[in-house]
């Protein structure tokens, strides 16, 4: 950190929401950081699996329900966030952050 002191208010930010900034670590606001380890097994199964670029296929069970952040953590795509809920599967290439709730609200 620099010797300037970092300032805790935007510069722009949407109306509804004023006073300092929070810092948080994603450890801080999260029950549950994890690897995925679901495996796509077949296209006609109900429910999405995530990997890196998003859906990449379906699956016959879901491994994961619930809101979570999916966060690409390999190749070009590393870095690349999406909010899912549901039921659903992610591969070991994403990371899956469930927030908790009594820190963090969500609204998709």
């Amino acid at each position: 950190m620099s010797k300037k002191v970092k300032k805790r208010v935007p510069e722009l930010r949407f109306p509804e929401f004023e006073g300092d900034w929070q810092y948080k670590t994603v450890q801080g606001i999260s029950k549950k950081v994890s690897s995925g380890r679901s495996k796509i097994t077949r296209e006609a199964g109900c429910y999405p699996v995530y990997g890196s670029t998003g859906i990449i296929g379906k699956a016959e069970q879901g491994d994961y329900s619930g809101e979570a952040i999916l966060i690409a953590r390999v190749g070009a795509n590393a870095g690349k966030t999406s909010f899912v809920d549901g039921v659903y599967g992610v591969t070991d290439n994403t990371i899956i952050v469930v927030l908790d709730k009594s820190i963090v609200t969500t609204q998709a």
